[in-house]
């Protein structure tokens, strides 16, 4: 676990939080928000939703607040919090979990500069063949060269099976 600069104490002094929804509202006045008004965020260029609070010490510290949602609910931070639908900012409960940095590696989003379509499986010019592979304990392990997509997408879902790796690894985000 990792020391937060906001306990949940405080935290529940300042805000309700909605599982369901994943919403916080204010429970107090705060500069020009009114007293039980939702906080309304707008996605920051990485996809998370954060906002910023001033402190005892009168500085304003920027929560992420996935991180705020997951200390309100358990009471303390875990280092990695993954999104498990792979939108990072539906901060539902139930769309969090504590994971370590490996778990947290084996359930990521497709890249939009992914070309086949699948996570591990791209096409090799030179060879002229679909290549599988996958990083397992930050080895990159080779799993095979194929003529037809399909055997290469295989291989590299039956290593994703065979690894560990989260059922949602390599989807799109869920809007």
């Amino acid at each position: 676990m990792i020391k937060s600069i906001i306990t949940q104490e405080e935290l529940k002094r300042r805000f309700s939080y909605d599982e369901n929804t994943g919403m916080f509202t204010r429970l107090k006045k705060s500069g020009n928000f009114k007293a039980n008004s939702i906080v309304l965020t707008k996605p920051h260029h990485t996809g998370y939703t954060y906002i910023k609070m001033t402190m005892d010490d009168r500085v304003k510290r920027q929560f992420s607040l996935h991180r705020l949602a997951w200390l309100y609910v358990h009471g303390e931070l875990p280092e990695f919090i993954d999104h498990v639908n792979h939108n990072r900012s539906d901060n539902r409960i139930d769309n969090l979990r504590s994971v370590t940095r490996v778990e947290n590696n084996r359930n990521k989003s497709i890249s939009k500069h992914n070309t086949s379509g699948v996570l591990g499986v791209s096409w090799h010019k030179r060879q002229e063949k679909w290549v599988a592979g996958i990083k397992v304990d930050y080895k990159k392990k080779h799993l095979g060269s194929f003529t037809d997509i399909n055997d290469a997408i295989r291989a590299r879902k039956e290593a994703e099976i065979k690894y560990g790796f989260h059922t949602n690894h390599g989807e799109k985000a869920k809007e």
